[in-house]
């Protein structure tokens, strides 16, 4: 890769091999490195150490529409739940 290379993961954690990454942008600091989610998280890792590298929460579905959403399918899942759990219960 070129030595002022920037990269963006936002989509899995793990992708990139976290260490590796840190080798490089410790060994390139004119490259830039944006990342949004982690192999493990709350990530508490070397690349926090570095200038070039900008880390955020796995922000992707803070969506006012994706919250909504997510918790409506909650909901819906508990009270599908439910209903199959009452109608076991009176068909015994």
């Amino acid at each position: 890769m070129k030595k002022d290379s920037i990269i963006l993961n936002f989509s899995r954690g793990g992708i990139i091999n976290e260490k590796d990454l840190y080798s490089w942008l410790k060994k390139n600091p004119e490259a830039r490195v944006s990342i949004d989610v982690f192999k493990n998280e709350p990530y508490k890792g070397e690349l926090t150490n570095l200038d070039n590298c900008y880390l955020s929460p796995h922000l992707g579905s803070c969506s006012e529409k994706s919250r909504f959403n997510m918790e409506v399918g909650t909901v819906n899942n508990l009270l599908n739940a439910l209903k199959i759990r009452n109608n076991s219960i009176l068909s015994r």
